[in-house]
This record gives C-alpha cells, sequence and structure tokens, in this order.
C-alpha cells in the first residue's frame, strides 16, 4: 500500500514537471522567432554616446534579443570608445553592434544621402538599416534604456491596437515622436521622398502616409524607458523642480547601473562629454561618491 503511494506520488511529480518543461519549451518557441534590431544615426558630436547608448541597451535585455546598428559620418571612433564596444561584444556575444562607418555626409546645410539634403536628426529615419530583424526600434543615441526587456512593452501595444508600429503624434501637431518602433517590413524599404526640408518627426509622419501605414490618432503610449541625456533639452526643467531629461523616476535605477561592472569598466573610456552629464545627473541624485 505504501509502496502504491510512493508510486503514485512520483508519478503526479514527474507529470507537473513534464507540464512545467512543455510551458518553458512552448514560451522559448513564441519568443524564438523574433529578434529586435536598435538603429540610429549620429554626427560627430553625438557619437561620443555610443558606448554607453549599447550597454544600456544590451545590459538590460534579459531575453538576449537585441542588436544594434548606428550609422555614423565618421571613420573611426576614438581607440577608447572602441575599446569600450570590445569590452561589450565580448560581454555580451549573443547580441550584434555594427557600426557603419562614413554612412553620410554631413555639411553646414545640412546631411546629405542619396543625393538629397536632409535636416539634421532626419537621417535615422531614411537610411535602411542592414541588419534585418522582425522588428526595430529607431531611437536617440543619447538615451540611456534602463528599463527590463523594454521591447516586449512595445510589442504588446502594437497587438493591443491590431498595428504595425509603436508610436503617438505628437500633440497639435502633424507628427510623430522621434521614438519609432515598428515592424521592418512594415517600414522597409522606403521608395522615395520628396519633401526633405522638414524636421525629423514631421519626415517620418510622411514617410507613414507615403506608405499607406495607418496613423494612430487616439494612443498616447509611448515612453522613453530611461533617461534622455540630450544636449538640447535643460538638463532641469524651468517651470518644475524636475530634471528636463526624464530622470526623475529613475534614481534607484541609475544608482544600480554606476554601481555594475559595465559602467566601472567603460565610465574611464567615455568622452569628457559624456562624463559630464554623468555628473550633472548625480549632482541631480545627491550621489557625492562615484562608487568606482
Amino acid at each position: 500500500m505504501k509502496k502504491n503511494r510512493v508510486l503514485k506520488y512520483r508519478e503526479i511529480i514527474i507529470l507537473i514537471f513534464t507540464f512545467i518543461l512543455l510551458v518553458l519549451h512552448e514560451y522559448t518557441k513564441s519568443i524564438e522567432h523574433y529578434r529586435v534590431l536598435v538603429y540610429t544615426c549620429c554626427d560627430e558630436f553625438y557619437s561620443h554616446y555610443i558606448p554607453i547608448f549599447c550597454n544600456g541597451l544590451l545590459r538590460m535585455d534579459k531575453l538576449k534579443k537585441i542588436d544594434i546598428e548606428i550609422g555614423v559620418n565618421i571613420k573611426k571612433l576614438s581607440d577608447n570608445e572602441e575599446k569600450a564596444l570590445q569590452y561589450l561584444r565580448k560581454k555580451y556575444p549573443q547580441s550584434k553592434i555594427q557600426i557603419d562607418y562614413n554612412s553620410f555626409v554631413k555639411n553646414k546645410s545640412g546631411i546629405y544621402y542619396n543625393n538629397q539634403l536632409f535636416k539634421k536628426g532626419s537621417i535615422r529615419f531614411v537610411i535602411q538599416p542592414r541588419i534585418k530583424n522582425k522588428y526595430v526600434y529607431i531611437s536617440d543615441v543619447d538615451i540611456l534604456v534602463l528599463v527590463n526587456n523594454f521591447y516586449l512593452e512595445l510589442i504588446d501595444d502594437m497587438k493591443r491596437r491590431n498595428n504595425c508600429y509603436s508610436n503617438i503624434l505628437r500633440k497639435n501637431k502633424i507628427q510623430l515622436t522621434g521614438l519609432h518602433f515598428t515592424e521592418y517590413d512594415c517600414y522597409y524599404p522606403i521608395m522615395s521622398i520628396n519633401n526633405t526640408d522638414i524636421n525629423d518627426e514631421k519626415l517620418l509622419y510622411n514617410i507613414m502616409k507615403y506608405k499607406n501605414i495607418k496613423i494612430d490618432e487616439v494612443n498616447q503610449y509611448r515612453p522613453v524607458f530611461g533617461i534622455h541625456m540630450s544636449p538640447n533639452r535643460p538638463y532641469i526643467s524651468s517651470n518644475e523642480p524636475i530634471i528636463g531629461w526624464l530622470a526623475d523616476n529613475y534614481k534607484t535605477k541609475w544608482i544600480e547601473y554606476i554601481k555594475s561592472k559595465d559602467f566601472k569598466f567603460i565610465y574611464p573610456l567615455l568622452d569628457k562629454s559624456i562624463t559630464d552629464k554623468i555628473r550633472k545627473l548625480n549632482e541631480f541624485y545627491s550621489i557625492h561618491d562615484m562608487p568606482i
């Protein structure tokens, strides 16, 4: 009797274990079919953000689904910045970090690409990335991502609205925002662009309209997922006692980041223009001693 009971319990445990394995297997299969490409472009000034931009993305990518591609107008990064990228490639071998040098030409008039002149900042919405993943997130390079697997939220937003992209219209403006998440095949290829003498967000709106992509005029879901360390945004808002970089909700995440092994390695390799912004953030958060 006792032996039969033991056998019965054993069978139940085996059944439960088998069920858990099947659930995990199906979950893994459900996410295996996609990868997310994070794409951006930057000039010689913004290129200094590249190491910390890549680090934020890869460190928070717990599902190991992100690849990164960045178009720049320079021949190479600094030796220190290249050393930082080498560290990240070794630390996160599951992800590609691809820098496309001399992707476009910049002068006082703007950005030249394919014999067309674009306003500064627009080029990231025009160049088609070389890496093709199921999803692409066209981003600013000056954002430090601090949210785990942020792309899952954007994919869920697309599914809820039954649309092929996640973004919003600017309030009272005929333009989208500069953070655009989309199915790759929904957005690319971009066949032709007529009016290029407009800002980046208006250009994105026009591209979407030209491709007959239905633009959601109601959706208001468009988080940043981190700190926007922009040199063009005020460090602290002039009207309210909050930081203009949207950092007021990220103190705990920021402290975790600056205590990480990644930060301790790349911090000495960063350009002064970036370490100055790190110092400002520490001042805002009342962090007086850098944990490195």
